[in-house]
């Protein structure tokens, strides 16, 4: 007869696959066709909302920076530089000033103070300045105070922290990658609150935070969710092929691991564990160790239990951290 424990963490093992799985509903227990009723979506001027349309709007909403398309053409440079990243970081005063934090900070280890832009860049490294630089241009965005905008950027921003954490425990693989990642994991949802952030607003306010949940109400609302929104943008702006894959495959952990290679999957392992726990914190609770251990992605990523027992605190330090970095 299996034990208690073993009934315990396979019910743990069943919850989040439920939640990652798009089977979970907005509110279990009711049938799907009681949860939202979906008539066609239009925009507030009444023209019909489609991925198409978003993308336009992506154009005014949340316009790329010069410094962002720049600095990403030159990542594909096999002659890039320290000094070609700094002269093209240092035209934008805000950014500077962050990538120069960051290397002060105690993520990476300062032992001495850098005032100069181009010594911050040397010891973030050029892939890390790349993050970073990608990072800020979305913490950065106008939103004009939209409730429901600034709460999908809060959690963002937690699921890169948590996701930098969790990342240090896995070899070969860039924390600051890892960070840049888990953020982008949510553009999408950034971009329809912007868009549309009254209906947004409501939308949200009647679905649970899991990732499964929130995609399966917007596509009863609009046809489509933000991870194809996500990788609709994250293509246009040019970023690497396998971040619009991570963003595509967020919502199926089953897909993904028969569609992208190993060491992509370590990094989306990482970063749907770390935007679980965001959500989890969105709540207003804190998933355990055991909880932590049951995730349907905690076996490709196989964080050592000492670590896992200290992951929370961990990821509260560094968010600290980098709350200062981009001055939130």
């Amino acid at each position: 007869m299996p034990s208690l424990l073993a009934i315990a963490a396979l019910d743990l093992v069943l919850h989040f696959a439920l939640k990652r799985s798009g089977a979970s509903p907005i509110h279990p227990g009711m049938p799907d066709d009681a949860l939202l009723s979906s008539p066609p979506a239009v925009f507030s001027d009444g023209t019909p909302i489609t991925l198409d349309a978003l993308l336009v709007k992506a154009n005014h909403l949340t316009p790329m920076p010069a410094v962002v398309i720049k600095l990403l053409d030159l990542m594909g440079d096999p002659r890039s530089s320290a000094e070609r990243v700094t002269r093209i970081v240092e035209r934008d005063q805000a950014i500077s000033a962050a990538v120069v934090k960051l290397s002060n900070s105690a993520l990476h280890r300062a032992r001495s103070p850098i005032t100069n832009l181009q010594m911050a860049v040397t010891r973030v490294g050029l892939s890390g300045v790349r993050d970073l630089v990608v990072a800020a241009s979305v913490l950065r965005t106008p939103t004009g105070s939209i409730a429901v905008v600034e709460k999908v950027r809060r959690r963002m921003f937690a699921a890169g922290c948590f996701a930098r954490v969790i990342g240090t425990s896995i070899p070969r693989i860039s924390a600051d990658t890892c960070f840049m990642t888990a953020m982008l994991l949510d553009v999408g949802r950034f971009l329809i609150g912007l868009a549309e952030p009254d209906v947004y607003a409501d939308l949200m306010a009647e679905t649970d935070t899991t990732a499964s949940a929130i995609s399966h109400a917007e596509e009863k609302w609009l046809g489509f969710s933000h991870a194809e929104v996500g990788t609709a943008l994250a293509k246009g702006w040019g970023f690497p092929d396998s971040i619009a894959k991570f963003i595509r495959w967020q919502n199926d952990w089953e897909g993904a691991q028969a569609a992208l290679s190993p060491e992509e999957t370590w990094y989306l392992a990482a970063c749907i564990l770390a935007d679980d726990i965001a959500g989890a914190r969105e709540a207003g609770r804190t998933l355990t160790p055991d909880e932590i251990r049951a995730h349907p992605v905690a076996s490709s990523i196989r964080i050592p239990d000492d670590e896992i027992e200290t992951l929370m605190a961990r990821c509260e330090e560094t968010m600290e951290q980098l709350s200062s970095v981009f001055d939130l």
